[in-house]
């Protein structure tokens, strides 16, 4: 049992702020046996072996984290111990979401790499407030969302059970749009054009991208839209003026599209845009899209639209005199 101010009152473990004080000190187990109470076996190590309690890890953000944010992973035991009962905290991760303040192993996308290694003993600090406390960094950059997972190890062989927290980015993917063809469509013809995102997306991630086509007497069956290449692209509302472009999947990233005028089309100009940002009509942000990547989707500043024209043939006329 704990005295107060015997121990410390709570451990901020790699990425959190500890509390300094005194740890437990055998001289007051040894007081006691000069008192005339019988202790067995007491040494400057503190009390005779025990069978190490149970371990249990408690995870309050079941439904996530968003980076920049911190939680506390509380830890509770079977029964409080009586005797030093050394630990070692295992964190593994994917992205690079940890702040390293405390461990250097923790800096930089954990994806792949081995488990960073704490070690504590549980028995200088106060059951009561078994509390690991990490926290997040916000960084600014678009990634993919990312996890930590904790274990204990102890005792011979002993492990808690382990604990996940999903960690969400709150960084959107940036979308821009780039004509690749020439500005005029010759008669026959059809304008090429790429929607390309700030980073690829890696397995279970969607992006929609909404589009706009529009012009004077621009309509739903005067053109035909197509995509041409791309990873994980998929058109879908073609028979629309606001089809949707959609990238799922490992490796998707860029796509080519072709806008082909009908044969018998009269419209000479055509304006090929994103949608705009936020939850309007064909915005990015809307209910009923796809995308599901930590921050959402944004389109580009400045690279979200262009025109293009159809050279529609009109026969030259020759004055002579």
């Amino acid at each position: 049992m704990s005295k107060p101010g015997s121990r410390r009152s709570t451990f901020d473990l790699c990425f959190f702020t500890a509390t300094s004080l005194l740890p437990v000190r055998s001289a007051a187990l040894f007081f006691l046996a000069f008192a005339g109470i019988t202790i067995a076996s007491l040494n400057d190590a503190g009390a005779q072996a025990q069978t190490p309690p149970t371990l249990t890890l408690s995870n309050p953000h079941t439904s996530g984290l968003v980076e920049g944010q911190s939680t506390r992973l509380p830890i509770t035991a079977s029964e409080n111990p009586t005797s030093s009962l050394p630990v070692t905290l295992q964190f593994t991760r994917t992205g690079d979401f940890m702040n390293p303040f405390r461990l250097n192993c923790l800096k930089g996308d954990g994806t792949g790499k081995a488990a960073c290694p704490y070690e504590v003993d549980l028995f200088d600090y106060d059951p009561d407030d078994w509390i690991i406390i990490f926290r997040t960094k916000d960084d600014d950059i678009d990634e993919p969302d990312g996890t930590l997972t904790v274990v204990i190890e102890y005792g011979e062989g002993l492990t808690s059970n382990s604990v996940t927290v999903d960690i969400r980015d709150n960084d959107p993917t940036v979308v821009s749009l780039a004509r690749v063809s020439s500005e005029v469509i010759s008669d026959g013809g059809a304008a090429a054009f790429t929607v390309s995102l700030g980073r690829a997306l890696v397995a279970g991630e969607v992006i929609d991208v909404p589009l706009a086509i529009s012009g004077t007497g621009v309509s739903a069956d005067g053109y035909t839209l197509s995509v041409t290449s791309g990873t994980g692209a998929a058109l879908s509302g073609t028979n629309t003026l606001t089809p949707n472009l959609r990238f799922s999947g490992a490796g998707a990233q860029t796509a080519t599209l072709v806008l082909r005028p009908a044969a018998a089309s009269t419209v000479e100009g055509y304006r090929i845009a994103l949608g705009p940002d936020g939850d309007g009509a064909n915005g990015f942000d809307r209910a009923g899209l796809g995308t599901n990547v930590g921050g959402g989707a944004d389109p580009h500043g400045t690279e979200n639209s262009f025109h293009v024209w159809k050279d529609l043939g009109h026969p030259s006329v020759t004055i002579t005199g």
